[in-house]
């Protein structure tokens, strides 16, 4: 049987052995709970990431943090709007911390180096930011090596796939 990729899956037994093996890359998927017209669904910008991320984790045996499915605010002239009754967003400063906050309790964990996959175009900047911000705090907790890489699912699009 496969090993089991996705956190929430996992005893936290399995997760404690699994998170510290050298090398082991953990994935968290960064989502959107929002209005894609009235045709689609709200989840289009959490099922994106997610699957991503977890089919990447089956494929190094890596792991898949559960998605983080609330992200900064959607920007009225991306065609989004927090006008919707379904639009859930969150404030710069709050994405951040979120961010910051789950990358600082995995390096606690063991993690050493993760993947953040975003699904969503605005949240990028405050990714980046809550990663910098994660990247500085191990080495007060003598860390001495922790690597987060963000990714957007939108750069692994090949052109014939936008026609």
């Amino acid at each position: 049987m496969p090993a089991r990729v996705a956190m929430g899956e996992m005893s936290w037994v399995e997760y404690s052995g699994r998170i510290t093996v050298p090398g082991t890359i953990s994935s968290v998927p960064v989502g959107a709970t929002e209005q894609h017209g009235a045709h689609m669904t709200t989840d289009t910008h959490i099922i994106i990431p997610t699957e991503i991320a977890l089919e990447v984790a089956r494929r190094i045996n890596g792991i898949m943090a559960p998605t983080i499915i609330y992200r900064y605010k959607a920007i009225q002239r991306n065609g989004g709007g927090n006008h919707f009754s379904v639009t859930r967003g969150l404030d710069g400063n709050t994405a951040i911390c979120l961010v910051s906050d789950i990358l600082r309790k995995l390096a606690r964990h063991g993690a050493r180096r993760v993947l953040l996959f975003n699904g969503h175009f605005e949240n990028s900047y405050f990714l980046w930011e809550g990663a910098d911000l994660a990247i500085r705090d191990p080495a007060a907790i003598h860390i001495d090596k922790f690597e987060v890489i963000a990714l957007t699912c939108w750069n692994f699009i090949v052109g014939d796939t936008l026609l």
